[in-house]
């Protein structure tokens, strides 16, 4: 007779919504658990597809330097006048990497006919190499065929 006057007792101040509440949160716990256990497995299957992307883009890298293009996906090649017309400058901005490498193979590749040692030239403040005259075209094509 005890034992149902306690029960009743109890039933009387935990109402039934309550324990239903109270086992809905131990369903839902053990959902969460599941579903960040396939988190989990997700997750570690993205990261071994991204690992496989970066070695094959390691793979393709030839050179020590990168020209990123422009939110239009333009080559960032541009010619600048100065100086009331008079000095024409040819600019290659946006290069991460090494600069000196880019402008050696300029040097080598598209002015190997000039005896001008200042033609080519790096600026290290903004990163930018620059050209004496107007060589915006030529630069953009070579740029294209390196695959930039």
């Amino acid at each position: 007779m005890l034992q149902n006057s306690t029960t009743s007792l109890i039933s009387r101040f935990i109402p039934i919504s309550f324990t239903r509440f109270i086992h809905s949160k131990s369903t839902t716990n053990s959902l969460k658990h599941k579903k960040s256990a396939l988190e989990v497995k997700q997750n570690s299957a993205l990261k071994q597809t991204q690992t496989s992307q970066q070695q094959q883009l390691t793979k393709y890298v030839r050179y020590p330097y990168f020209v990123a293009r422009t939110r239009m996906k333009e080559l960032p090649v541009y010619v600048d006048v100065k100086n009331g017309r008079t000095r024409i400058l040819t600019e290659i901005s946006r290069i991460e990497g090494d600069s000196e490498a880019l402008c050696d193979d300029i040097r080598n590749e598209l002015f190997y006919w000039s005896q001008e040692k200042n033609l080519i030239r790096v600026n290290h403040t903004n990163n930018h190499v620059i050209i004496k005259g107007r060589h915006g075209l030529v630069v953009k094509e070579w740029l294209a065929k390196k695959g930039f």
